[in-house]
């Protein structure tokens, strides 16, 4: 994605919005974001010993979460 981002004040994902309101509007969007910042906190955790981060990640029920949509059910199939 273009103009993703990490705040450097709040260590939270921008893209093109602030989280808080990704996370207002819920829905497939939502949930891809928050999937992707977890990831990227665990795997800057595995990489680098000095990153005091969870070495573990549980997924639960992430597709429902989404629409029936078309675009939904893909984002939903990528992730999987």
């Amino acid at each position: 994605m273009v103009g993703v981002r990490v705040d450097r004040d709040t260590y939270l994902p921008v893209n093109d919005q602030p989280f808080e309101s990704m996370q207002a509007s819920g829905g497939g969007l939502a949930t891809s974001v928050n999937l992707a910042y977890s990831l990227a906190l665990l795997t800057s955790g595995l990489d680098h010993a000095d990153v005091l981060v969870p070495s573990l990640l549980v997924i639960d029920s992430p597709r429902k979460a989404f629409g029936n949509n078309p675009s939904d059910r893909q984002r939903a199939a990528e992730i999987y």
